[in-house]
């Protein structure tokens, strides 16, 4: 999540559970903000990563791709609600 996407945690239940995928490095808006108190939060960093084609920021670790892996469907499977 970035930029005006971060704000959407505002009018989310307390109880929904959000998982932030970052590549490399921590670089979570909502927790810079305080808006990952607001429901069940959680940040996501992982290193399976591609540089993307079209780099925009300039930092090799933003303008990457995040890959799903095993830990990647260990996090999501993690916050999903039992049935």
């Amino acid at each position: 999540m970035v930029g005006a996407g971060v704000f959407y945690i505002l009018y989310l239940d307390e109880k929904i559970p959000v998982l932030e995928i970052n590549p490399v490095k921590n670089n979570s808006w909502a927790q810079m903000f305080g808006l990952s108190q607001l429901c069940k939060f959680k940040v996501f960093i992982s290193a399976n990563i591609e540089a993307s084609t079209q780099p925009a920021q300039g930092d090799p670790a933003l303008d990457s791709h995040v890959y799903f892996d095993d830990a990647l469907k260990k996090e999501l499977l993690a916050i999903l609600p039992d049935k």
